[in-house]
């Protein structure tokens, strides 16, 4: 039998854990909307596929915690540009569960 090679999840970084640790608080808010930015190769795309796959679970969890019905069930991404929203449907993790706008 031959060892596999563990599949290991990229980490965030600083500002992405930064942008994670808000987009809960905001979750939890009232505010009606949330964005990011930042420039090209910074991480943005990856860091919505953590917003939709595990912070929103991480919100359902914590509202059955707190015995609150959550007010958000989805993620719904929008871009300036038509070249973000193509990145954006590009990604696989994105697209699988969400639709991408672009504006």
């Amino acid at each position: 039998m031959t060892a596999q090679t563990p599949i290991t999840t990229p980490s965030l970084t600083p500002g992405q854990q930064e942008g994670s640790d808000s987009f809960f608080q905001f979750l939890m808010s009232e505010d009606a909307t949330f964005g990011i930015s930042g420039g090209p190769g910074t991480g943005k795309t990856f860091l919505m596929g953590h917003l939709a796959n595990k912070v929103m679970q991480e919100y359902h969890d914590a509202c059955v915690m707190l015995g609150i019905a959550p007010e958000y069930d989805e993620v719904v991404f929008t871009a300036t540009t038509n070249k973000a929203a193509e990145v954006l449907e590009s990604d696989s993790k994105l697209t699988q569960q969400f639709q991408t706008h672009g504006i």
